[in-house]
């Protein structure tokens, strides 16, 4: 499993590309901001992701935490 990133132009490269690891840990902060701990390169990188709609930040977590527990249960 795997976060894809891309901008709003679908012409352009991807923004963000990276593994889903069983340690990840993603929290909802204020004013849609979904915060969660990345790798680039190996090395762990903190994310924020600032989404406009409160609801669609509650959605992103919500499919990053399912993402999460599915790579849990492959790794037992």
């Amino acid at each position: 499993r795997a976060v894809l990133y891309r901008s709003a132009d679908p012409t352009e490269t991807l923004v963000q590309n990276f593994r889903i690891h069983p340690g990840m840990n993603v929290s909802l902060g204020d004013k849609g901001i979904v915060s969660f701990l990345g790798h680039e390169e190996g090395a762990p990188v903190p994310y924020r992701i600032r989404i406009k709609d409160g609801e669609q930040a509650k959605e992103l977590k919500n499919a990053l935490d399912r993402e999460i527990e599915f790579v849990k249960s492959k790794d037992s």
